[in-house]
């Protein structure tokens, strides 16, 4: 915990970025779980389908948008830019508010606000760079991941209670706090790219080239097809079940112990890297104990097995997003880490996105809640397979490539 103080202590331009980002994901997980809700009792069939679209709208946007906000942020002032987003993504909240009886219009508001944040993700993660040293990296992104965990188990929490008097006080609730990240993110110097005065003489396809860049761009995927077939399981099980009294209090409480998972993952990767164990070794864990949480998620009946499943998947994915994002952040050239971490959003969303569509087809389908997971899952640990075998192979040597704080 030192560690997290001191670096929080030391660079108040990470400080800033830190709350920020706390405050507004505190807001967007609040609303998540009355928009789900809404779906699951208004979209089509029994639900799952609807559900499904719902977290494609949470995600698709940054694949989709990723040909363009990658170059945004290795071209404009990131502080401006993030400063916009909180803006726009506030009045598209107060929107969704007024049209929370029409799930096509909400459902589509949503998409556009996710449009919108798709630019945050490559934005956060080159400013993040920009204002810690390449060996601080580790700590800043195990401290974001710690405090995404921390907003994620308190904002589903809250959610699901707040779900009991409707979806109108969330959503609110979540508004004022894009407009406060937006106050926040106002008090940081400027962060101008460096892309737009230092070209680079390393091409994009050179750098992803570099199979340590290719694994920390591609190493998010697997877990995010996983996964994408576990939430839409997870959300079923949540209106099926309700075994804490209501479905909302009960998604709350599966996606806090998620979460928690989420915020101990990153703890232990830096426990294990200090100790002196192989970071390709440790990053490899990663992946398979997020596997490993979907599968006992999956294979359980009853809320023990649920809540087991659930820690161990969040730690996982945790621990892997740390990694890949380190990674991603000291081998990528400066001038390319903008598009870089959009390629990283486009593959890790697109997977999720497609596997959570077919997850909830085939329960549509077959009503049979588990087709919703087993297949991504088998799906994730092949392309994990490959993107290991490929990344380790000695034909694959690692290029001299520009670096950058």
């Amino acid at each position: 915990m030192s560690a997290y103080f001191d670096l929080i202590k030391r660079r108040p331009a990470f400080r800033t970025l830190w709350i920020g980002e706390m405050v507004s994901q505190l807001g967007d997980w609040l609303s998540y779980v009355a928009i789900s809700l809404l779906a699951m009792a208004h979209g089509p069939g029994e639900g799952a389908l609807a559900l499904a679209l719902v977290l494609a709208a949470h995600s698709l946007p940054h694949a989709v948008l990723a040909p363009i906000t990658g170059p945004l942020a290795d071209r404009f002032d990131r502080r401006s830019l993030l400063l916009s987003t909180h803006i726009g993504q506030a009045a598209l909240t107060v929107a969704m508010l007024l049209s929370m009886h029409n799930l096509v219009a909400l459902e589509l508001l949503l998409v556009v606000r996710t449009s919108l944040s798709a630019v945050d993700w490559p934005v956060r993660t080159a400013a993040v760079a920009q204002v810690v040293d390449s060996d601080e990296l580790l700590t800043a992104n195990a401290l974001s991941t710690a405090t995404w965990s921390m907003t994620f188990a308190i904002g589903m929490g809250f959610g699901g209670a707040l779900a009991l008097l409707g979806p109108g006080p969330a959503l609110a609730l979540d508004s004022a706090t894009f407009l406060l990240a937006a106050g926040l993110v106002s008090l940081l110097p400027p962060l101008p790219a460096p892309g737009h005065q230092n070209r680079s003489s390393v091409p994009l396809s050179t750098a992803v080239a570099d199979r340590r860049i290719l694994r920390a761009v591609l190493a998010k995927t697997p877990t995010a097809v996983a996964g994408g077939g576990g939430l839409v399981l997870l959300n079923l099980i949540s209106a099926e079940s309700a075994f804490v009294g209501a479905a909302g209090l009960t998604l709350g409480l599966l996606q806090t112990v998620k979460g928690v998972g989420t915020g101990f993952g990153p703890t232990w990767v830096r426990h294990r890297i200090d100790a002196g164990a192989d970071h390709g070794t440790v990053w490899a864990l990663s992946i398979l104990g997020t596997f490993t949480g979907i599968a006992v998620f999956t294979a359980s009946s009853g809320p023990m097995g649920w809540l087991a499943g659930s820690l161990i998947w969040g730690m996982g994915s945790g621990a892997n997003w740390v990694l890949s994002t380190t990674e991603l952040q000291r081998h990528a050239p400066p001038s390319h880490l903008g598009k870089l971490s959009a390629l990283d959003a486009l593959t890790m969303t697109l997977g999720l996105s497609v596997a959570a569509i077919v997850g909830g087809l085939l329960v549509e389908i077959t009503g049979i809640g588990a087709l919703a997971a087993w297949p991504a899952l088998g799906t994730a640990l092949l392309m994990f397979a490959g993107l290991w075998i490929a990344t380790s192979t000695s034909a694959n040597r690692s290029l001299s490539l520009a670096r950058g704080a």
